[in-house]
């Protein structure tokens, strides 16, 4: 465990121990990696012998099957309740636990934080832009996921955890890798043995993965029939290719927030250096996933990565953010900068070109170095 996690590890557990109750919340329309982490930072509050709520305030219909299937199976277990309930069972010394996202508006909890007497924030997300006031945060763009630091801290404590809890934390993992085919290091790795020894069960894991073949029709619809392709930098050694996917035929289509994140991861399958889909949400705002490969350790130096997180700050600060791999965020139209989701393609198509020529070779150097790369 690195010096930094220790340190906040030890400011998590005592602000736990010192609370009356503790609540606990992830992003909405929550996925394995909030829900897994949340029913782990649960585990350890209840170490402690703590009073423990996790809040979940969306609609069923918006989860996915697996998540749905969690929260089904122990809502006893572990009070997951919601918002609403929360609010009643608040006193003057609550804590609140944000996990798997930094920023206010991604929250149930958005309009009611002050009324905790503390806020802590666990996330692995870029953290320039986090907009929920905290007493205390730890934002590690570094690890995998927000299931991967809870782990570290629980095996760290050496606190005895139910093998499904196990199973939920590395299924946490399983999502914000590909299943380790990206955002992995040696300690994700590590991390995932360990689970694996506590009882975790990939079997089980791999069956909560599972999808409803109406949504699984949905997002290659949305894929085959609303994706174009732009090449970039054409001055570089290597020009990029992006894809971009929207609804062509019926922009106004609703999707919840990890339909539009499966859209993207899938893309990278193909011959793509990066992906961009947008959708609408229920609410008639857009929602918007970016994922990037990463640039293999041996690759040319001068090789640029398209940076998923940077691209969609600069498309909206306010709303967007993430890592340099994997990035979104919830754009609203009404009231906001853009008008509709073509517009808001548009300028994300700018942006990643200002991006890609900001990074090019000028020619002179070009040919020096296609000079260099032919006599290696």
């Amino acid at each position: 465990m690195g010096t930094e996690l220790k340190f906040f590890k030890d400011i998590l557990i005592k602000a736990i121990t010192d609370s009356n109750k503790v609540f606990i919340v992830g992003h909405n329309e929550p996925d394995f990696d909030a829900i897994g982490s949340a029913i782990g930072i649960h585990t350890i509050a209840k170490s402690l012998g703590k009073e423990v709520y996790i809040i979940v305030n969306d609609d069923a219909l918006n989860l996915e099957p697996g998540v749905k299937k969690i929260i089904e199976e122990n809502k006893a277990k572990y009070n997951i309740i919601t918002l609403a309930e929360a609010k009643n069972l608040l006193d003057d010394n609550s804590l609140l636990v944000v996990t798997d996202t930094n920023k206010d508006y991604l929250t149930s909890t958005k309009d009611d934080l002050d009324k905790f007497s503390k806020v802590m924030v666990i996330d692995h997300h870029e953290e320039d832009s986090h907009t929920i006031k905290s007493d205390y945060l730890y934002i590690n763009p570094d690890v995998s996921s927000a299931c991967e630091i809870v782990s570290n801290i629980i095996i760290s404590e050496r606190i005895k955890i139910d093998p499904k809890v196990a199973s939920y934390l590395l299924a946490g993992i399983f999502l914000d890798t590909r299943r380790f085919k990206q955002n992995t290091s040696s300690k994700t790795h590590d991390i995932a043995e360990k689970l694996i020894n506590r009882g975790a069960d990939s079997d089980y894991v791999n069956e909560l993965f599972r999808e409803e073949f109406e949504s699984y029709c949905r997002i290659n619809n949305l894929i085959i029939n609303g994706t174009v392709f732009k090449k970039y930098a054409e001055e570089t050694l290597i020009p990029k290719q992006v894809s971009f996917t929207i609804n062509r035929e019926a922009p106004t289509t609703i999707y919840r927030r990890e339909e539009i994140a499966k859209a993207a991861d899938r893309m990278l399958k193909f011959d793509v250096d990066a992906s961009f889909v947008m959708g609408y949400n229920k609410e008639g705002n857009i929602i918007v996933s970016a994922r990037s490969l990463k640039k293999p350790k041996a690759s040319f130096p001068l090789i640029g990565q398209i940076e998923a997180g940077t691209i969609l700050q600069k498309l909206d600060e306010n709303h967007c953010g993430g890592n340099a791999y994997s990035a979104g965020g919830t754009i609203p139209l009404q009231g906001g900068e853009y008008e509709s989701i073509f517009e808001i393609e548009e300028a994300l198509m700018s942006i990643v070109e200002d991006e890609l020529n900001s990074k090019a070779i000028p020619s002179e150097r070009k040919k020096v170095l296609k000079f260099v790369r032919k006599d290696v």
